[in-house]
């Protein structure tokens, strides 16, 4: 049998190699500790394939999050392009001179 802490091959019927057990007497524990060994392999478990891992695609999430900020992209730049060939009066109004920040109309009669 294979020591369950090492893998090395350990006595039949022990859990654990004589290294192990003479590393494991340095460090004793309390009669009142319970401890739970592993479980042990079986031949058929250790012939389980494990799963391979693929490379990670992109999701249909992260497809539609990039489109939608390449749209608010385009968005952004048609309306700034809409608002400099209005001409720079429509984005930012001239300044007026101080005291004339008003129109006045004649009455009509």
């Amino acid at each position: 049998m294979a020591c369950m802490k090492c893998g090395k091959a350990a006595e039949d019927g022990q859990a654990f190699c004589a290294h192990c057990l003479e590393v494991m007497e340095d460090y004793p524990v309390k009669p009142d500790v319970h401890i739970q060994l592993p479980t042990r392999r079986t031949e058929e478990s250790s012939k389980k394939q494990t799963r391979k891992s693929r490379p990670r695609k992109r999701g249909q999430a992260a497809s539609l999050r990039k489109q939608i900020c390449w749209m608010w992209a385009a968005i952004v730049l048609l309306i700034l392009a809409l608002a400099f060939s209005l001409g720079r009066e429509a984005v930012i109004p001239a300044e007026k001179a101080p005291g004339q920040n008003y129109t006045y109309t004649e009455p009509t009669t």
